[in-house]
C-alpha cells in the first residue's frame, strides 16, 4: 500500500503555499514590527572572515572609519584650473552634506583649510607651544640645539615662509606654534598624505591660497576630502554617494577645466557592487534563457519550459526571503554564488516531466520519483547547510538562500505539479508507458544514454577513468593549502590608476597594517604608545604616524615643558635679531619668562582639541572600546625588509599587536581551510554511514562512496595541472560536488527496470542543467566565484561519468512502481 503522499491524488497544493508565501509573509511582518529592512550590503569587507584575534573590536572600528572615507584630486597643469575644478566639484556636492537641502549622501567633504578654522587651531597651538612640541623641535632641545630652532624662526620671519603671518611674534619668537602647525599640516592623516605647508618643501608639496596642493608628472592637483554617510555608501541608497560624485565629475571635466582621481575604499565598494550586480543579472537571464530555450527543444513544447522555469523562480525567491529573513542584510555576492541554485532547482522538474512523457499520472511520478529526489535532497541540502559552520557570512547566506531554494523545488515537484502537471499531456502512442509518445526527445539524449549505457561498469574502467589526474598529480605534485587574500579581489585598470597617481602625488604608501596599542586609561595608552614609536624608530628605521606625535601623554608634555625652558636664555638675543630695540628685547624677553612659568601647570588633553585636528585625528585615536583604550599606529613607507621585524616586536608586550591583514586573514583561511576539509570528511562519512544504513547491504554503498572520492581525485587533478593552490574557495566546492555528485546515482539506481531509459535522459538533462550554471560561473570576475566553479565543475563531470560506471543493478522497491 502506498503512503497517502503518494497516492494518485493531487497532494496538498496549499503545503506549498504555506512555504512560500508564508515565509514572504513572515519576512513582510518583521519588517513591519520593528526589524531592520532587507538590505543588500555591497562592503567588500563582508569577503572578509571575522578577526580571531583579542583586538578584533577596535579592527573592525578602524575599518568601518575608513571604509567610508575617500580623497578626489582635481588636476590640471594650470594650478589655478585645478583649483577651479576642485571648487566646482565641491560646490556640486556641498548640497548633500549636513544642514543642506539635498540629500544626505556625504557626512563630511573639505576643500582646503579654512582661514577661521586654521587660526582657531593656531590659537589651540600657540596656548600650548611649550607641552606640544613636534618631534624635530623636541629631538632638537634634547640634544641642545635649540640654536637651530632660533635660526631657523628668522629664516622664516624674514623669508615671509609662514602660514599664519607674524603677529603673535612678541610672544612666540622662536615660532613653536608654527612649527607645530606645520607638522601637523603635513601628516598624511590630514591631508591625505604629502601635502606640506612649506612651498619649498619638496615633491611639490604645498598650502597655497587657502588649497592643499601637490604636483606630479606635471600636473597640478589640488585635494577634496570626504566621508560618505551611510545612506550614501549603501545600496539601499543606490550608491547615490559615488554615483553623484562621479557624475558632478564627468560634467566638470567634460568642459576641459580638470581631470579628477579618486582613491579610497568607497570607489573599490562601488565597483565591485555594481559588477556583482550586473553579473547577478546577466548570469541569470542568460542561464534561465539558455535552459528554456533547451526545455522547448527537449520536450517539444512550451508548457514544460514555462513551468520548470517557474519552478526555478520560486526556488530563487523563496531562497531569497529565507536569506533576507535571517540574516536581514545579505551580500550581493551571495546572489552571484547562488546563481548556480537555477541549475540545481530544476533538477527535479526535468525528472518529473522526463517521466510525464512516458502518459504517468501526478501520483504515479511522485511514487516513482519520491526515494531518488528524497535521497538527492537530503545529500544536497546537507552539503549546503555545512556552510553554516563557515566563519564567512557571504557562505552562511549562501547555505541557507541555497538550501530553501532546494527545498522549493522539492515542494514545487511533490506539492505543485502532480496538481498541475496535467496542462502537460503528452500525445498518446501505443504503449505510452513503453514509449514515450509521439513527440520524441531530442536525439542527442537518447544517442548519449545509449552510449553511456555501453560503457562497461567495472573497476577496471573506472581505473582507467582516473588514471589521468592520478598521473597530473603524481608528475605535478599534490596542491598545497594556500590561500592569498589579494587574489579575492581584482582592482580594475581604471581604479589602479587613480590609486597610482594618487599614492604617488601624496606620497602615501600605507598598506594593510598596523598596530594596535592598548591600556587601561588614556594616558596608559598614550604612554604605550610613544615607548613603541620609540622602539619603531631604533630597530626599523621608517615614517611612523601615531596620535601621540600630535598630542603626547602629560608626562612626556611636562618633558617637553622643562626642555622648552632652554629657549628662554636666547629670547632677548631672537628678539634684537627680529628688529626689536634694545629695550623692547629686555622688556618681551622678561614678559615670556613670565608666561612662560604661567603656563606651567597646563597640559593639552585629547577632549580639548579643536574639531578640525580632531577629526583629522580620529583615524589614530580609537577611544574606548570596552573597558581598554586604544590607539593605532600607521607604518608610512617602511621597508618591505623591515616590516619582517614588526610582529616580534609587537609580540614583546601584551598591550601592543601588529595587524597585517593581507597575511593574517590569509594565515586564518589557510587554517579554515583545513578545517572545512577535515568537515568535508566528516560530512563523507556520515552519508557513507546513512548509505549503508540505508541499503543494508554491501555493494551498492561501496559504489556509491567511490563517486566522491573519483570526484575529488579529478578536481585535484585540474588543480594540479593548472597550479593552483587549495584555497577556502576549492575545499567548499568539494564539499558541494559531494552532495551534488551523488544525485545521479541515486536517480539512475532508484526507478524500476521499465523507467530506465527515463532515468538516464533526466541524469543527462540534471548534469547539463547544473554543470551550465556552476560553467556560467566560470566567467565571473570575481576571483571566489571562478575558484568555486573551477573545483565543482570538473568534479561534478566526474560523478556524472562515474554514476553510469558504477551504477550497476537496481534495488526493488518497496512501493508498487508503475
Amino acid at each position: 500500500m502506498k503512503p497517502p503522499f503518494l497516492s494518485p491524488n493531487p497532494p496538498p497544493v496549499l503545503l506549498w503555499l504555506v512555504l512560500h508565501l508564508g515565509t514572504v509573509l513572515a519576512l513582510v511582518l518583521t519588517t513591519v514590527w520593528g526589524l531592520s529592512p532587507p538590505a543588500l550590503d555591497t562592503d567588500l569587507l563582508g569577503l572578509l572572515p571575522p578577526s580571531s584575534t583579542t583586538y578584533a573590536a577596535a579592527e573592525r572600528l578602524l575599518e568601518e572609519r575608513s571604509a567610508r572615507s575617500f580623497v578626489i584630486l582635481a588636476g590640471n597643469e594650470d594650478f589655478h584650473r585645478a583649483r577651479e575644478g576642485a571648487e566646482k566639484l565641491y560646490g556640486e556636492l556641498v548640497r548633500y552634506t549636513p544642514g543642506r537641502t539635498g540629500p544626505l549622501y556625504f557626512e563630511d567633504l573639505s576643500l582646503g583649510v579654512d582661514e577661521t578654522v586654521i587660526a582657531e587651531f593656531f590659537a589651540y597651538l600657540h596656548e600650548y607651544r611649550y607641552t606640544l612640541l613636534d618631534p624635530q623641535s623636541a629631538a632638537l632641545l634634547a640634544q641642545d640645539k635649540e640654536g637651530e630652532i632660533a635660526g631657523e624662526a628668522l629664516a622664516r620671519a624674514y623669508g615671509a615662509l609662514t602660514i599664519t603671518g607674524l603677529e603673535n611674534l612678541d610672544s612666540d619668537p622662536f615660532l613653536l606654534a608654527e612649527r607645530e602647525l606645520r607638522f601637523f599640516l603635513a601628516s598624511p592623516l590630514v591631508n591625505g598624505g604629502g601635502f606640506g605647508a612649506d612651498p619649498s618643501g619638496g615633491k611639490g608639496a604645498f598650502l597655497r591660497e587657502g588649497v592643499l596642493g601637490a604636483e606630479f608628472e606635471g600636473q597640478r592637483y589640488v585635494l577634496i576630502r570626504g566621508t560618505l554617510s551611510g545612506e550614501g555608501a549603501s545600496l539601499g541608497g543606490g550608491g547615490r554617494g559615488v554615483r553623484e560624485l562621479y557624475a558632478a565629475a564627468e560634467r566638470i571635466a567634460g568642459d576641459g577645466t580638470a581631470g579628477f582621481v579618486f582613491s579610497g575604499f568607497p570607489f573599490h565598494s562601488h565597483e565591485s557592487a555594481a559588477r556583482a550586480q550586473g553579473e547577478i543579472t546577466l548570469l541569470s537571464v542568460l542561464t534561465l534563457t539558455l535552459l528554456f530555450l533547451l526545455f522547448i527543444l527537449i520536450f517539444r513544447s512550451p508548457l514544460p519550459a514555462l513551468m520548470i522555469t517557474f519552478a526555478a523562480l520560486s526556488s530563487i525567491c523563496l531562497g531569497l526571503s529565507a536569506a533576507f529573513l535571517a540574516f536581514r542584510t545579505v551580500h550581493v555576492l551571495t546572489f552571484v554564488f547562488g546563481a548556480s541554485l537555477i541549475g540545481l532547482s530544476v533538477d527535479y522538474s526535468i525528472h518529473f516531466f522526463i517521466q510525464r512523457r512516458r502518459g504517468l499520472g501526478g501520483g504515479e511520478i511522485c511514487a516513482l520519483l519520491f526515494r531518488g529526489v528524497s535521497l538527492s535532497f537530503v545529500s544536497s541540502a546537507f552539503c549546503f547547510l555545512v556552510f553554516l559552520f563557515a566563519p564567512f557570512g557571504i557562505l552562511k547566506q549562501f547555505a541557507l538562500f541555497s538550501a530553501a531554494g532546494l527545498l522549493s523545488s522539492y515542494a514545487t515537484v511533490f506539492c505543485l505539479f502532480p496538481a498541475l502537471g496535467t496542462w502537460y499531456t503528452p500525445p498518446p502512442g501505443k504503449d505510452r508507458r513503453e514509449n514515450p509518445g509521439n513527440r520524441k526527445p531530442a536525439p542527442f539524449i537518447p544517442a548519449l544514454g545509449a552510449a553511456l549505457g555501453a560503457v562497461p561498469r567495472a573497476v577496471p574502467a573506472l581505473g582507467l577513468f582516473l588514471a589521468a589526474p592520478a598521473l597530473i598529480i603524481a608528475l605535478r605534485g599534490p596542491p598545497v593549502v594556500k590561500n592569498d587574500l589579494r587574489s579575492l579581489y581584482t582592482v580594475s585598470p581604471k581604479l589602479l590608476a587613480w590609486e597610482r597617481i594618487a599614492s604617488s602625488a601624496l606620497n602615501y604608501r600605507s598598506g594593510a597594517s598596523y598596530f594596535i596599542i592598548a591600556g587601561s586609561s588614556l594616558q596608559e595608552t598614550l604612554e604605550n604608545e610613544e615607548r613603541f614609536l620609540a622602539l619603531l624608530n631604533e630597530q626599523a628605521p621608517g615614517t611612523y604616524l601615531g596620535y601621540s606625535l600630535f598630542v603626547p601623554p602629560v608626562k612626556t608634555q611636562e618633558q617637553h615643558y622643562r626642555a622648552a625652558s632652554k629657549l628662554l636664555p636666547l629670547a632677548e638675543t631672537q628678539y634684537r635679531a627680529l628688529g626689536f630695540s634694545p629695550e623692547d628685547a629686555a622688556a618681551l624677553g622678561k614678559t615670556l619668562r613670565e608666561e612662560y612659568l604661567a603656563l606651567g601647570e597646563r597640559r593639552a588633553l585629547p577632549a580639548a582639541v579643536p574639531a578640525y585636528a580632531a577629526r583629522a585625528l580620529s583615524g589614530l585615536l580609537l577611544g574606548r572600546i570596552g573597558e581598554r583604550w586604544y590607539s593605532v599606529i600607521l607604518p608610512l613607507g617602511a621597508e618591505e625588509g623591515s616590516r619582517r621585524t614588526f610582529s616580534s616586536l609587537a609580540a614583546r608586550y601584551p598591550w601592543a599587536a601588529f595587524v597585517n591583514k593581507t597575511e593574517d586573514i590569509s594565515a586564518e583561511l589557510d587554517a579554515l581551510t583545513l578545517t572545512m576539509l577535515k568537515l568535508l570528511a566528516v560530512a563523507y562519512g556520515l552519508i557513507v554511514l546513512g548509505v549503508v544504513f540505508y541499503y543494508r547491504e554491501a555493494a551498492r554503498p561501496l559504489r556509491i562512496a567511490a563517486i566522491p572520492l573519483a570526484a575529488a581525485l579529478v578536481s585535484l587533478g585540474v588543480h594540479s595541472l593548472l597550479g593552483l593552490p587549495l584555497s577556502f574557495f576549492s575545499a567548499a566546492a568539494f564539499i558541494l560536488v559531494l552532495g551534488l555528485g551523488l544525485d545521479y546515482m541515486f536517480y539512475l539506481t532508484e526507478n524500476p527496470p521499465a523507467g530506465e531509459g527515463a532515468a538516464g535522459q533526466g541524469v543527462i538533462l540534471s548534469y547539463g542543467t547544473t554543470a551550465l550554471s556552476f560553467g556560467a560561473l566560470l566567467f565571473s570576475s570575481f576571483p571566489p566565484v571562478r575558484l568555486l566553479a573551477l573545483g565543482v565543475f570538473p568534479g561534478l563531470s566526474a560523478a556524472f561519468l562515474c554514476a553510469f560506471l558504477l551504477k550497476g543493478k537496481r534495488r526493488p522497491r518497496r512501493f508498487s512502481a508503475p
